[in-house]
């Protein structure tokens, strides 16, 4: 029997169980909401501790994940420093925190190094059932509340990239969120200003790492002459904290002034988008095209709301010129010398984009100084700061 059938028999077998109002409801609103499976992690208490949990090894380090997706540059940070520490003498587990449905953790294991390159760490599929660890540590805020309940370890860590409280109005998503920086737990976070924010405002002892870019994917290329002006924009409009309709009105300014104007749009899916402006629309890329991508615009414009992304120091290892909003969250990485900065408002964003575009000193200038600023750092000193912050705690590799 074929998915189709299959899918066909379910469809009728839920109507004469629950009858035709609430099958039409069904294929209308989606099934029930069940709020307490939903947010099960928020009811959790402490799971029973392994009895082998004393004698953990100082450098084993568990990873408690939601999920992962091979496009998500979270994810791929989160791997990033997996592979870093493992090189370093550690040794990490993948802990999927509910990834019971997933069946196979070998299977899983496979998917990952498919997405994610080579990895040591074995895959775990239920938070309750993890190995004990020296160190543990989540990696969203959902995660946080499956590392509270774990008692199989000796220190709870924090790898937090963004203020995830950010991602929803005030209401129960933003409160879950934000209780998390009071479990106590050792913050790893992604730049100054998350370390700052969390330790001004919650307590947290954090130690920050800053942002490099990977030299084998993205590197300045000789530029073709062309008459069009090419504006890359990441473009995610399923993710409020990327400004998507703010851009895209500035850009709309912007071709008013600039008719040559071609719009790059990478990210999401803009299938039902409708544009003033001539564009080309890649949707979600593999990181490999990207470089060439990067390479083949005259300026990028990258809008966050929250914490700043790794994507203008990639645009800037290429040579775009990047304009970007201005914010606390973002100017901890970028700032008037590296980027053009303008306050978040289409009319500003638009005049920093035109004077990137028609101005060819300000886009040497940029230019030149994005190149510097993305070979200041490197993954590996990155890496060596969380090494630092976890033997710091006790949690050290197995060569010292």
């Amino acid at each position: 029997m074929n998915s189709a059938l299959i899918k066909l028999g379910n469809a009728l077998a839920y109507l004469r169980e629950h009858g035709p109002r609430e099958f039409a409801d069904r294929l209308r609103y989606g099934p029930k909401a069940d709020l307490v499976s939903r947010y099960g992690y928020a009811l959790l208490g402490n799971f029973e501790q392994h009895p082998d949990t004393a004698a953990a090894p100082a450098n084993t380090v568990n990873w408690f994940l939601s999920g992962f997706s091979a496009t998500s540059g979270g994810h791929i940070n989160i791997m990033r420093f997996v592979h870093a520490l493992e090189a370093r003498g550690y040794e990490c587990r993948i802990v999927i925190a509910e990834g019971e449905w997933m069946r196979d953790a070998n299977a899983v294991r496979q998917q990952m190094i498919q997405a994610f390159g080579p990895m040591q760490a074995q895959v775990y599929l239920s938070a309750q059932t993890a190995p004990p660890a020296y160190a543990s540590i989540a990696t969203g805020y959902d995660t946080a509340y499956y590392v509270r309940a774990f008692t199989s370890t000796h220190k709870k860590f924090y790898f937090v990239q963004d203020f995830e409280p950010w991602f929803s109005a005030p209401g129960s998503n933003h409160t879950l969120a934000e209780a998390t920086y009071r479990f106590g737990f050792i913050g790893i976070t992604a730049g100054n200003w998350l370390a700052e924010k969390l330790a001004a405002e919650y307590g947290m002892e954090t130690h920050p790492f800053g942002f490099s870019y990977d030299e084998t994917l993205y590197t300045n290329q000789a530029r073709t002459e062309h008459e069009e002006k090419r504006v890359f924009f990441y473009a995610r409009p399923e993710t409020e904290r990327r400004a998507f309709e703010l851009g895209v009105l500035a850009l709309h300014l912007v071709y008013q002034q600039c008719p040559q104007l071609k719009v790059v749009f990478a990210g999401g899916n803009l299938e039902r988008q409708k544009f003033s402006f001539p564009c080309e629309v890649h949707g979600k890329l593999n990181v490999r095209d990207l470089g060439a991508l990067y390479n083949s615009c005259d300026a990028a414009l990258v809008l966050s709301m929250t914490n700043a992304s790794l994507l203008p120091v990639e645009l800037m290892a290429c040579g775009t010129p990047v304009v970007s909003n201005t914010g606390a969250w973002v100017e901890w990485l970028l700032n008037g010398d590296n980027a053009q900065l303008a306050s978040a408002e289409p009319h500003a964003l638009a005049s920093a984009l035109q004077t990137v575009l028609k101005d060819s000193n300000t886009w040497q200038r940029l230019h030149r100084a994005g190149l510097a600023t993305a070979q200041q750092n490197s993954w590996g000193q990155e890496a060596d700061k969380v090494a630092n912050a976890f033997s710091s705690h006790g949690c050290k590799p197995a060569t010292s």
